[in-house]
């Protein structure tokens, strides 16, 4: 599904780092998620195809994502 203003992460890792790439391998977005279910504001970024990575030091979950 693509995403428009918000992405809604639904995570079961506390306390992780979210990221957001874009195709080139620029960090876009760097956020710390407290929570199992956030708000991430993608409202900024041009429509297109990102690489989105969650991670808490020992799992990471990698995917990619259609901001529009």
């Amino acid at each position: 599904n693509p995403v428009l203003d918000f992405l809604y992460v639904e995570s079961t890792m506390n306390k992780s780092t979210l990221q957001i790439f874009d195709l080139n391998g620029k960090l876009l977005i760097n956020q710390t998620i407290e929570n199992q279910l956030s708000t991430i504001d993608v409202s900024n970024l041009i429509n297109g195809i990102y690489i989105l990575r969650i991670s808490n030091g020992k799992f990471i979950n990698t995917t990619r994502i259609n901001v529009e």
